[in-house]
């Protein structure tokens, strides 16, 4: 029997979580940092989840016209520094004196700065993507010690997911961006002495060759230096579903077989997977193929490859209004993001890990109402069940 979700957030507050591969966790992990989109302006925020109390991190005025009136955001988790990219300027706030926003980068007026920055979990490397007007794309380092910038590398493709590996951060994620269908070498990474001009760690091979699978939403593990990426529903062949790549020379390995997943994350332990999906995994077909507007968060097993369904989630085309899954860092709950009907609000939503032994599971109802194929009513569950890692059983 799943736990059933619950909102931490109501649509009115109108509020999303981090981009899935950085970090909205903060206090070590007794806190969480959301967005908070309102008429002209966003605002973070940091929440106390067991007490409920929150703190108004910073308030800042939004060029950018919805569906794209948002800021992105990275929290180093050891030391409670905060990096968002507002406009053209990158932020830090420091969370636990809660000073206010302090502007530390802002690029030459011949570059233009992506949306999506990285720090380290020390708070002592910054990591952003610039590009220039004639499509050099630069990953530029800063020591925000020092305040020292150096490029570590450049492309003349579109390069984004910048992110350190959390594992190592000697090693550093991105991606080829593009068109699924017509990008052959999404997963790259960088390393100084081990791939210095960056590498293609993953051929996208299918069962059917030359036929390429389509993949992205990669996000580095904190276990190891490997990456969990998506093989999407319209991959023109197979096997589709949630794979490991590694830094190294091992091949990809498929962890688990799925026809529809999205967005992934990966716990810190490296036991468990989660996946949201393009449309009702259980309904008929593969990718966009009869999805209305339902996406489903599904945990997977890193090891055997077995999911099982949490939530029924809505998704809505444009950012946040994506679930963007992610753990809690013990492990015990997943937060994801839930569009209102028609995608006008967001909220975000709640539910406990049942393979998580001890969890104590929500006594929430799911909305009313709210059920598509293989969506049945909320049920009332015991508060705490001591539940078996599937991985741990001999079944």
């Amino acid at each position: 029997m799943n736990p059933q979700a619950k909102p931490l957030s109501d649509f009115a507050s109108n509020r999303y979580l981090s981009y899935p591969h950085t970090n909205g966790f903060a206090d070590g992990g007794a806190s969480l940092v959301v967005g908070q989109i309102e008429e002209k302006t966003v605002s973070l925020w940091k929440r106390h989840l067991a007490s409920g109390k929150e703190v108004r991190l910073g308030v800042f005025p939004v060029t950018k016209a919805p569906p794209n009136k948002l800021i992105w955001f990275d929290v180093a988790f050891d030391v409670n520094r905060l990096v968002a990219v507002v406009d053209q300027s990158v932020w830090l706030i420091d969370l636990t004196r809660l000073d206010a926003p302090r502007k530390i980068y802002q690029p030459p007026a011949t570059h233009s700065l992506n949306c999506l920055p990285s720090i380290t979990a020390d708070g002592r490397q910054l990591l952003m993507m610039l590009n220039r007007e004639e499509k050099i794309y630069h990953a530029v380092h800063m020591d925000l010690e020092s305040g020292a910038e150096r490029v570590l590398f450049e492309h003349t493709w579109f390069a984004n997911h910048l992110h350190f590996s959390p594992a190592d951060p000697h090693w550093i994620g991105y991606c080829h961006e593009g068109a699924t269908g017509k990008i052959p070498d999404r997963i790259w990474a960088w390393h100084a002495e081990k791939a210095p001009q960056g590498r293609c760690l993953f051929d996208q091979r299918s069962d059917h060759p030359p036929l390429k699978l389509c993949v992205g939403h990669e996000r580095w593990s904190f276990h190891t230096p490997s990456t969990v990426v998506v093989a999407y529903g319209v991959s023109p062949a197979g096997p589709r579903g949630l794979y490991e790549v590694f830094a190294d020379d091992r091949p990809a390995r498929l962890i688990s077989p799925g026809e529809r997943d999205y967005h992934c994350d990966v716990s810190r332990d490296g036991r468990w997977a989660v996946v949201d999906t393009t449309g009702p995994h259980d309904a008929p077909g593969c990718g966009w193929e009869n999805a209305l507007d339902i996406c489903d968060i599904l945990i997977v097993d890193m090891k055997t490859g077995r999911r099982e369904f949490l939530a029924r989630s809505r998704q809505y085309k444009f950012h946040p209004r994506h679930p963007h899954p992610v753990f809690s860092p013990d492990g015990s709950t997943i937060f994801y993001n839930e569009a209102e009907s028609g995608g006008d609000h967001n909220r975000i939503m709640e539910v406990l890990n049942p393979w998580k032994v001890g969890s104590c599971r929500s006594t929430a109802r799911q909305e009313p109402g709210f059920r598509v194929q293989g969506s049945g009513p909320g049920k009332q569950l015991s508060d705490c069940e001591g539940v078996v890692h599937p991985s741990d059983s001999a079944s």
